[in-house]
């Protein structure tokens, strides 16, 4: 996924957790206690906002800029800049259209959430549930891993299809769509 955005591969994936994962990495990546460890999503429907066309394209040109000031910081600050970094990031959102960098990783998350339903072969929206039922198929199929592997990367897959949330916006869906080819081609650090 080097050419989607990564600030959307993380918001979708505190989301929806390993969606696009492969499932042997997704058995590996589990702590001691077999648990995923990335944040609860429990209240991402609550986050969800009515996406306008201002708020993507406003977002689309400030992701270059954003990310160009995040690709300059140490890896364990992207996701806590200092104050210093966190001014540049808000003068570049807010060059761009938007209220600042709050505002644009809202965005983020918002536009990620959208993005875990796609499917990225036929840019097209299919839901998180066809994603995750097509992820489990694949599990099921792949000779490659181990029966623990296989186990563990199953109970989390029917785990997140058991916990999924739907898209509150159906709009949203369509903006995205609209730009999709735009918001997979942003460049990432």
């Amino acid at each position: 996924m080097r050419n989607v955005l990564p600030r959307l591969a993380l918001a979708a994936c505190l989301i929806l957790p390993n969606l696009f994962e492969s499932p042997a990495n997704a058995a590996q990546s589990q702590g001691e206690t077999g648990a995923v460890e990335t944040p609860a999503a429990a209240d991402q429907a609550e986050q969800q906002r009515r996406l306008t066309e201002k708020d993507v394209t406003s977002f689309i040109a400030a992701a270059k800029p954003v990310e160009a000031i995040l690709g300059l910081l140490p890896e364990d600050k992207r996701d806590d800049p200092d104050a210093t970094a966190l001014a540049a990031l808000d003068k570049a959102a807010k060059l761009a259209g938007l209220k600042g960098y709050a505002d644009y990783d809202e965005l983020a998350a918002n536009i990620g959430f959208v993005l875990q339903g796609f499917d990225p072969d036929k840019k097209t929206f299919v839901g998180p549930k066809a994603i995750l039922e097509a992820k489990i198929a694949q599990a099921n199929a792949d000779r490659s891993m181990s029966k623990r592997e296989k186990a563990q990367a199953l109970k989390e897959l029917e785990d997140d299809l058991a916990n999924f949330d739907t898209v509150q916006f159906p709009d949203n869906i369509t903006l995205v769509t609209k730009h999709y080819d735009e918001l997979a081609g942003l460049p990432g650090p």
